[in-house]
C-alpha cells in the first residue's frame, strides 16, 4: 500500500512490485502479488466509488489517487 501511495497514478507491473517491494524475498511470485493486490483492493474499495487499485490490462496495476 505504501508503494502505491507514493507512486500514485503510475502503472506498475507485478515484476516491478516484486523488485521494489519484496526486494530479496525469493518466495514471492507473480501469483502472490496478485493475491496481495486483491486483498488491498477489498480493503480499500468503496462499493459506491471507483476502484482505488485498478488493473491495467497487459501492463499491471495503478493506484488511482483522485
Amino acid at each position: 500500500l505504501e508503494f502505491f501511495m507514493t507512486h500514485p497514478n503510475q502503472v506498475v507491473s507485478s515484476d516491478y512490485l516484486l523488485d521494489h517491494v519484496w526486494k530479496s524475498d525469493t518466495a514471492m511470485t507473480g501469483a502472490a502479488v496478485r493475491t496481495t493486490v486483491g486483498r488491498l483492493r477489498r480493503k480499500l474499495n468503496d462499493e459506491s466509488g471507483p476502484d482505488r487499485i485498478e488493473n491495467v490490462h497487459g501492463f499491471g496495476y495503478r493506484f488511482n489517487h483522485s
